[in-house]
Parts: structure tokens; sequence; C-alpha cells
């Protein structure tokens, strides 16, 4: 028999056993209790940590699939967009451009070119950098100036009063003294305008040698029984206030000292064939002789 004394409590411990050999003394059973409960532990921890490394890696080398994939369908977008036109902006959005002009006249509503023409694709007016136009005669002539019939009126100052939102006009070119009917319906630094009907879109078109283009073009404009200088060019773009007309888009007149929307500048070639219509007078004579206009 042996005796211990607990320093924590005032009692004896006995300890019996038959077998000296076999002794297990009680600190040694709780010390294996502890062992095997850390043990339990410590294999647990090690298997969740490796299923969290595990379930990362996985999550981590799925996210990796899907970015790649991800890009891999950017990559055909981006090559699908190089071949395929973007969709014309609706009626409703084109209306709203229409109704905005006079609050955001330079921002290129007016010059800029749509996607495609009926021969060719329509491109982007090359006199937008009117940097790169040659530059007109430098004649001075003043707002008013009348030569035979041919008046010269300042876009500014008296020609979009005079060419209103609206108002029919008799358009004559004076290479050819081919005539047809247009309207202002918009623009602010110029006039966007649209023939009449589908009779005066194919006239337009025979003015422009069979083909649209930005090819400027010497005009008489015909308001009442007065006949102003002007430019045209006959490329139909961006908002088409008249599709029954068989013209998809408008075209625009400019007079003197007028400017192109998209750049807020004048275009010295516009400005070049409204001299070259007013210093032709004489032309309109003869054309007069020969044809009503209307």
């Amino acid at each position: 028999m042996k005796v211990r004394a607990n320093p924590f409590k005032a009692k004896v411990c006995v300890t019996v056993s038959n077998n000296a050999a076999s002794k297990r003394p009680v600190s040694f059973v709780i010390n294996k209790f502890l062992l095997t409960v850390f043990c339990i532990v410590f294999v647990g921890t090690a298997v969740t940590g490796a299923y969290a490394g595990i379930s990362a890696y996985l999550m981590v080398d799925r996210l990796s699939a899907d970015l790649a994939e991800q890009k891999a369908r950017q990559s055909l977008a981006l090559a699908a967009a190089g071949s395929v036109s973007l969709p014309a902006p609706s009626r409703e959005a084109e209306d709203a451009v229409v109704a905005s002009d006079e609050d955001m006249p330079a921002l290129g509503y007016d010059e800029a070119a749509d996607g495609s023409s009926e021969e060719s694709k329509r491109l982007t007016d090359p006199w937008l950098t009117v940097e790169a136009a040659p530059v007109a005669e430098n004649i001075e002539y003043e707002n008013g100036d009348i030569n035979g019939r041919v008046e010269l009126i300042d876009w500014f100052n008296g020609g979009s009063e005079l060419f209103s939102k609206g108002t029919e006009v008799t358009v004559i070119d004076v290479d050819t003294g081919l005539s047809f009917h247009a309207r202002r319906f918009a623009g602010k630094y110029h006039a966007d305008s649209d023939p009449l009907t589908a009779d005066d879109t194919a006239v337009l078109k025979q003015i422009a040698g069979g083909k649209w283009s930005w090819d400027r073009h010497a005009i008489w404009v015909k308001i009442g029984e007065r006949y102003i200088a002007a430019s045209m060019h006959c490329m139909p773009h961006m908002t088409d206030p008249s599709p029954d007309n068989d013209f998809p888009g408008h075209f625009c007149i400019h007079f003197l000292h007028s400017k192109v929307h998209e750049t807020g500048k004048e275009c010295p070639i516009h400005q070049s064939m409204v001299l070259k219509a007013f210093l032709n007078a004489d032309r309109l004579d003869e054309y007069i002789k020969e044809n009503h206009y209307e």
C-alpha cells in the first residue's frame, strides 16, 4: 500500500495493486487521455485544413477557367465588331437629336456620315478637317451684295431667318441648271435639308453625277422671288426626316459664313461654292430663259 498526499486538498489518495509491476497511477491515465484528445484535434484540424485548401484550389481553378472563357468571348466580340456594322439609331433617338439641335449646334449631327450608302460605304465627310481644304479666294464681299438676280446673304445675319425651318425652296444647280424642291427641317449653323419627293431625289442624284458624294456644288436657292447664292453636298446622312422620298438621310445647304456643325468652323469649299454661285449670276439669267423655276 502507498499513501500520497494531495497538495490541494487535505485528503489521501490510495492506489491498490496486488501486483507491483502492473501499477498504473492516475496521472498516467489522465496524460494518456489528453494525448488522445490532442491527436484527435490535430488530425481533425489537419483534415479540415487540407479540405479547405483543396476547395480553395478548385475554386481558383474554376475562376481562372471562367475568366479565360470571358476573355475569349470578349476577343470574339471585338473581332466581330470590326466586320459587323452597329445598328442604326432608332427613329426616337434621331428625333431627339433634331429636337436638341438648337442647344447642341457643334456636336457633329449633320456632317458625320452614316454606315452605308446605296452604291458604297459612306465615309465621314473628308472636309470636316477644314484646315486640309483649299482656302477660298480672298475677295471682300459683304452681306446683302447683289449681282444681277443673285443675292449674297450672311447665314448669321438674315440667312437663317430667310431660310427658316419648314421653308420649302427651289434649289438650282449652277453647273447644269437642273432644279429640285427641298425644305429646311433643322440645323443651326447651316440648313439641314431634304428633297420633298422621290422625283426631287432623282434630280439631286443626277446633279451629283449618279452617285452620292460629299462633293460641294454651287447652287442658287430660290426663296419666293429671291435667289440666294449657296452651296450643297449630295450625301444622304444621319437623320432621315422623310422616309418616303427615297433619300436615306438629309443633305446640307450653306450660305455665306455658315459653319459645319461638327467643327463649328466655316468650310472653305462650301464658301468657295457660295462665291461661285454669286459670281455666275449671268448663267442664272440664261437658265431662266430656258426654264421656269417654281
